[in-house]
């Protein structure tokens, strides 16, 4: 799996998740908060993502954060990616400093 992760050109926000599957985002997020998510929820979440392939050429983790918070099913998960992927958390240090 390669999971690319680059900033916008002026942002501090990792972006975008590039050339990867939807599942690999999914599995990406789940290694990185150490939670699996439900078949349940993987089943509300894939149609999520795709959505977000559909209507944007490149998308971020911020996009599917943001996504997934206007899902109850999915707020908490959300909620806890956010707490380790976007600012301040646990992984955008590395992230957001592993472009050089």
């Amino acid at each position: 799996m390669k999971i690319t992760l680059t900033p916008k050109e002026g942002s501090n926000t990792f972006n975008p998740v590039a050339n990867v599957s939807l599942s690999e985002v999914i599995e990406l997020l789940e290694i990185g908060t150490e939670r699996k998510l439900t078949a349940a929820e993987t089943t509300i979440a894939l149609p999520i993502l795709e959505g977000l392939k559909v209507s944007h050429e490149e998308f971020t983790l911020r996009d599917v954060i943001t996504k997934f918070k206007t899902v109850n099913e999915l707020t908490n998960f959300a909620e806890l990616c956010e707490s380790i992927f976007l600012t301040g958390g646990d992984y955008s240090q590395l992230l957001t400093t592993s472009q050089a």
